[in-house]
């Protein structure tokens, strides 16, 4: 991704942000799940996530860094209220927890699961060094014990199922197996 175009996926963010900073605060939440606007945001920062995955030099881009100085900002600042973090992040979470509940039909491991868990784990990997860091959650010891009980069934992709670039650490797209450090 040229300097052009992360500058221009970084403005995109900045705006869902403030979409979904606004939808909280003026009560326009209507659906049990995640709205578009977060899935489509959450999607955006696993994209950011890896591409900072493949060139760490980004991390020093001052774009990026203003663009999360404002949106941590921004995130944090709605928490005093009407809390982005007590809805839409949350929400994103049931919605993982509510899939790995239920029966799964064709490729959702794929699909839901590992993308999802991936997403959450990306935003809190972005958001960490950040004035939004006192309200990540990292506690996710429930949900990936249910991860794990479900993907003795469900997981076990093959390598070129994994999208490339995916850390070691997502150990979710791999499982019951073991990453290969190769």
């Amino acid at each position: 991704m040229n300097e052009q175009l992360l500058s221009q996926e970084l403005v995109n963010l900045l705006q869902l942000v403030e979409k979904l900073c606004e939808s909280v605060e003026d009560s326009e939440i209507k659906t049990p799940g995640p709205s578009g606007e977060m899935r489509v945001f959450m999607r955006k920062i696993l994209e950011l996530y890896l591409l900072m995955q493949r060139k760490p030099s980004i991390k020093l881009d001052p774009k990026l860094q203003d663009y999360l100085n404002q949106s941590a900002a921004l995130l944090s600042r709605r928490i005093e209220g009407s809390a982005f973090r007590n809805y839409h992040l949350i929400v994103f979470v049931m919605k993982l927890v509510d899939i790995l509940s239920h029966t799964f039909y064709a490729d959702e491991w794929q699909t839901r699961v590992c993308p999802l868990r991936s997403q959450i784990e990306a935003f809190n990997e972005i958001y960490k060094e950040t004035s939004y860091k006192e309200f990540i959650d990292e506690d996710f010891e429930e949900t990936d014990a249910d991860i794990k009980r479900v993907g003795e069934v469900e997981g076990g992709l093959s390598p070129d199922q994994i999208p490339q670039g995916i850390p070691l650490s997502h150990w979710w797209w791999w499982y019951p197996n073991e990453p290969s450090k190769s």
